[in-house]
């Protein structure tokens, strides 16, 4: 039986967050249902890692490299790839993956280029953009709503708005339903079990979570705050943490691997990032039935449904957020209502089987450009 569509996923990076995820799920996803797919993958990358031995998945490695534009010795060897194979679609992670496989897709004669876009920041005017969005992008698929606001603001009209599509991350919601079913919170806490997990870097914004802790502190409010997650900042939260006297309080967990046990255990999800593309996490906290308490911005404000699956406070306010918090704990049946309409949400808005029906549709409209 002839596959749905053959399609190229492109990732050059040698770490892991969400677009990595992304790029190991959603293609093994579409494989599952008959498509034929390919990724792309930095030999050094954890998402060649993750996705090595998949057996519906063909993974092919390659050096990506900033310096790839118009290198001969990085561009012929893909542009002999996208000849060969014929794909109807190729879909690139990143500017530098569209700057070399983006530019060989595009002279080799595929028909739909794609960036998806991840990151609720835009794109800026200047050399080379106005080219790979004028001539080698076809089309934009955007993780959010918020991220499709932001991708032109800083360069209007570089790209067609009605090109620019919305398909929501999906997770699979059943590990996080069982671990909340094996270790159910109690419907009145007696300390407030307090988390986040996310790379520790400057747009995640933790400090403002020790910032919160200390006025929860004062506000008399018991609680314990877990931050799982690696990054360049650790050291600095740590001595931050010591400095507030903050230790018996706040633990810096490092990477956790059960994802799922971990949010099973809170009851609260925060999230105080500069800016989100989707959040991956905010859906798996609210799988396992656990509202989230966000800042009013970006892909937050999108996922978050104020007073149904969590809360939303002014950005940048600390003490808001531990007021909120505060409330949640002296009233715990309205605690017990966002539980469940969390992990409702998080079913019936962004389970896998609705996010992978929408990227087969929007991928379908390569081989029927008129469906557009």
């Amino acid at each position: 039986m002839e596959a749905p569509g053959k399609v190229c996923f492109v990732n050059g990076a040698k770490g892991w967050g969400g677009g990595e995820k992304w790029y190991a799920e959603a293609p093994a996803r579409l494989a599952a249902r008959g498509w034929d797919v390919t990724v792309l993958a930095h030999p050094r990358g954890e998402l060649a890692r993750r996705l090595r031995g998949h057996s519906q998945v063909r993974t092919l490695l390659f050096p990506f490299s900033n310096l790839g534009t118009f290198n001969p010795a990085l561009m012929l060897p893909l542009l002999a790839l996208f000849r060969r194979e014929g794909f109807d679609s190729v879909v690139l992670n990143s500017k530098p993956d569209l700057k070399s496989a983006g530019l060989a897709a595009r002279w080799a004669g595929v028909r739909d280029v794609v960036l998806r876009r991840g990151s609720a920041l835009s794109i800026k005017g200047r050399f080379p953009n106005p080219y790979l969005f004028g001539q080698v992008v076809g089309r934009v698929l955007a993780n959010s709503e918020a991220t499709r606001a932001a991708l032109f603001e800083k360069a209007p009209g570089i790209f067609p708005p009605g090109r620019v599509q919305v398909v929501h991350n999906g997770i699979d919601t059943e590990p996080y339903a069982q671990a909340a079913a094996a270790r159910p919170r109690p419907q009145a806490p007696a300390r407030l079990e307090l988390g986040t997990a996310g790379r520790l870097e400057h747009e995640k914004n933790h400090e403002h979570l020790l910032a919160m802790a200390v006025e929860l502190r004062r506000l008399g409010v018991p609680f314990r705050l877990r931050l799982a997650g690696r990054g360049s900042l650790e050291e600095r939260l740590r001595a931050e943490r010591a400095r507030l006297g903050l230790e018996a309080e706040v633990e810096l967990l490092g990477f956790v691997d059960d994802m799922p046990g971990f949010m099973a255990s809170l009851d609260l999800f925060l999230m105080t990032s500069k800016w989100e593309g989707f959040g991956f996490v905010m859906v798996e906290a609210m799988a396992a039935g656990v509202p989230v308490l966000a800042y009013d911005r970006s892909a937050m404000a999108e996922l978050v449904r104020h007073g149904q699956n969590g809360l939303l406070v002014a950005p940048d306010d600390p003490l808001a957020l531990a007021r909120a918090a505060q409330a949640l704990w002296s009233e715990p049946r309205e605690l017990a209502r966002m539980r469940l309409l969390a992990a409702r949400d998080a079913r019936e808005r962004f389970s896998n089987e609705q996010a992978t029906s929408q990227l087969e549709a929007f991928l379908a409209q390569a081989r029927n450009p008129q469906g557009r």
